[in-house]
């Protein structure tokens, strides 16, 4: 299967380029994904997006075998995973991979779609939280449920149905539920000293997202060229997420992620003081 890499920005950032075949008009598709690294790592990271796509393929069957009566939950994700998932994230199609590894596959996931009714699936669920389960996750067991089911039930033609659609999640007690406390200024203030005499570069990082509000990708994209220092604002117009054989740079979901920030004039001053030791 053919692969290709180019550097797209210096220093060391690759975009992959897998061919994937052709769509129903003949026109040739391809996967693309970006990869930040040196060369060699970035070829490490064709070869397995190239086999990535390859092991995808093995498992395509055609449309008019799939939408059946007898099709499993299994194989509508995997056909979801065919067509579908290029428009997703690394990180998105790796957590939905790992939840439907881990707690469908082998279970429920083996199961007829047309023989499942939310009396069952509703049962499952309620087994996953004695299990110990949080209610986030298996909210998010079923989210990725419902959009295999959703998906199946549209592409089968109204063949199957979509059972996901009416079940009610178990309920957790507030009890149960891990209070999560925001630290105060002081605690802050008290991380940021810690981070000064440990590191000056974990100490502009965090720094930057405590005054911004960043996310991580974010802040692990930002060059200097998003830098005015003049001017005091950061552009934020791309983020770095994990992929398999390293890490990828991409654009953001939505346009409104795209955005000019403000900072303080301590936060400026700490950014200064980076730039100017990493110019020696």
């Amino acid at each position: 299967m053919a692969g290709s890499l180019r550097l797209v920005r210096s220093p060391d950032v690759y975009e992959l380029r897998v061919y994937v075949g052709r769509d129903s008009s003949g026109r040739v598709k391809h996967r693309y994904e970006r990869f930040t690294g040196n060369k060699r790592a970035a070829q490490r990271a064709l070869a397995a997006l190239v086999a990535e796509v390859e092991q995808a393929k093995e498992v395509e069957v055609e449309p008019g075998n799939i939408w059946s009566p007898a099709t499993t939950l299994n194989a509508a994700f995997a056909a979801w995973k065919l067509n579908g998932w290029q428009d997703l994230s690394p990180t998105t199609t790796r957590r939905y991979e790992g939840i439907w590894r881990v707690h469908v596959q082998n279970s429920i996931g083996l199961r007829k779609i047309s023989e499942l009714g939310s009396y069952d699936l509703e049962r499952f669920f309620r087994k996953l939280k004695s299990d110990g389960q949080s209610e986030s996750s298996v909210h998010q067991i079923r989210a990725v449920l419902n959009r295999t089911c959703h998906l199946a039930k549209r592409w089968s033609g109204g063949v199957l149905p979509n059972p996901v659609a009416e079940t009610e999640l178990p309920s957790w007690s507030m009890d149960a539920a891990r209070v999560v406390r925001a630290p105060d200024a002081t605690e802050v203030a008290a991380l940021l000293r810690a981070c000064a005499e440990e590191d000056p570069r974990v100490a502009a990082f965090v720094r930057f997202v405590t005054a911004t509000g960043a996310r991580r990708g974010e802040a692990c994209a930002l060059r200097w060229g998003d830098v005015d220092l003049e001017n005091r604002t950061i552009t934020i117009d791309e983020s770095i997420v994990s992929s398999r054989g390293g890490a990828t740079v991409k654009g953001p979901k939505t346009r409104a992620s795209i955005r000019r920030l403000s900072i303080d004039t301590g936060t400026a001053e700490v950014l200064a003081a980076l730039r100017k030791e990493q110019r020696g």
